[in-house]
């Protein structure tokens, strides 16, 4: 059963930076297997966002598809809340504490994506990017607690009234303020994320960031501008919030003529918010400074802002010309911050310092970085099976190879495509998921997804 005091690193999840402690152990294992009996895969299936743990060690997350609620034309089920319980050192107890969909027209949200937080009663928030009210454009819910039973509330449906022009398919995850520190949301201030635009019924640019605050209601605090501008566009990725109430976060697109995404500064004044373009990506013709910041930004303790883009940097022998991706710093200065380039991705051979990173990073307190890279890391052919990795500066340590001896994305027990960051706990153990990959699942492609730890 979970516990209503979350350590400070397990609480905040992806945003926030860990504090490291010395590893008991070495070792990658996985956790917990999902769908491995096949069928319509009640217990979940991939997957879509990282995890957060409370003070006992227990473990939540949620999946994309999967659960009770069978709709198999596509993909069964509409996604599940999950609970992996610490019964022992090392042992879990798998649990479904929501299936998603359930209500009539699926009210109460379908298809979970980013990461749950926890608030200081012990209840969870986070989106959903379909289901809700109206059209069905997305939630914000809540899940409380009461013994071994959980109920959900959908706090928040998007796009209401489908009017056009509204906010819908919120993406990336929540956020609050002191969530960078460690601190439990107090489940009355406001929450903060980012959606897609519905506009005439097609889903697209330009996105918007937003503020939900339990009471008050739902405001849109920015709408991003014409992909063509200078203005970011589709923003994917959660937000984080520094002591003075900045919002930074990064948009797919937009920024500047080639579209290579942005990172962005929202600085609230009297109400309202302005947005600061701290760099425009893909600025170079050969886009060596990246290109598409699908993940977040962590911020150390002198305001620096990491992050990674999917694409760009120097070419590669996998992504064709656009690059694998890098990790970068950001020293932020308004219109004059600076970039430094810390890693380009697949720059060995078969890449096997990964590619394609397309999850937030997890920063500790000596400034080290722990991400996941989709692809990378073996000759799985063609791009391998994505890897784990350390990043110290700009020295980069591969601490595990997914799909490690496959021979083909049928056959990944330990895990396939690990595009969700990680968390950290007291001890230097690490714990994330892939969407897929599983033993037991060799008739869908790579399988249904896996929770993993790994002890550097």
């Amino acid at each position: 059963m979970r516990s209503f005091h979350m350590t400070a690193a397990a609480a905040t999840g992806l945003i926030c930076l860990a504090l490291s402690a010395p590893a008991s152990a070495h070792g990658y294992k996985v956790l917990y297997t999902f769908c491995a009996n096949g069928g319509d895969c009640p217990d979940g299936a991939n997957p879509s966002g990282g995890l957060v743990q409370d003070a006992a060690g227990n473990l939540y997350g949620v999946t994309v598809h999967g659960g009770s609620t069978s709709d198999c034309i596509q993909f069964c089920g509409y996604g599940v809340a999950y609970e992996l319980e610490r019964t022992g050192k090392g042992e879990y107890r798998y649990e479904v504490i929501y299936n998603f969909c359930t209500a009539d027209d699926c009210t109460d949200g379908a298809d979970p994506g980013g990461s749950l937080i926890f608030d200081n009663t012990g209840d969870l928030y986070g989106i959903t990017a379909f289901g809700g009210s109206g059209p069905g454009l997305g939630t914000i819910f809540e899940l409380v607690p009461n013994g071994a039973q959980w109920t959900e509330h959908a706090l928040y449906s998007f796009c209401p009234d489908g009017e056009d022009g509204c906010a819908a398919l919120p993406g990336g995850g929540l956020t609050y303020k002191g969530a960078a520190s460690g601190k439990l949301y107090d489940g009355t201030s406001s929450l903060y994320g980012v959606a897609s635009t519905e506009s005439g019924g097609e889903f697209g640019p330009p996105g918007v960031a937003w503020k939900f605050q339990p009471g008050t209601g739902y405001q849109t605090i920015h709408t991003f501008g014409d992909p063509q501008g200078s203005d970011g566009s589709q923003p994917a990725a959660p937000l984080i919030e520094d002591s003075s109430g900045n919002l930074y976060g990064t948009t797919l697109e937009g920024g500047s003529r080639s579209e290579g995404g942005t990172v962005f500064e929202l600085s609230p004044s009297h109400g309202a918010y302005s947005e600061t373009i701290l760099h425009a990506f893909c600025t170079n013709f050969d886009c060596s400074d990246g290109f598409e910041p699908e993940a977040g930004l962590v911020q150390d303790a002198a305001g620096n802002l990491y992050g990674t883009t999917l694409e760009g940097g120097v070419s590669c022998n996998a992504g064709g010309e656009l690059g694998c991706g890098v990790a970068f710093m950001i020293a932020p200065n308004g219109t004059n911050s600076q970039e430094t380039i810390l890693h380009d991705f697949c720059s060995s051979k078969h890449c096997a310092d990964g590619g394609f990173p397309m999850a937030t990073l997890l920063g500790d307190s000596q400034g080290n970085f722990f991400g996941t890279a989709e692809f990378g890391g073996n000759k799985l052919s063609p791009y391998g099976g994505g890897v784990l990795f350390e990043l110290s500066g700009s020295s980069l340590r591969v601490l595990y190879k997914f799909c490690k001896g496959g021979v083909d994305y049928y056959n990944c027990p330990d895990g396939l495509y690990p595009g969700i960051g990680v968390i950290e706990d007291k001890k230097g153990r690490l714990f994330g998921a892939s969407t897929y990959g599983g033993a037991g699942q060799t008739e869908s492609f790579g399988g249904y997804g896996v929770v993993y730890e790994d002890t550097p």
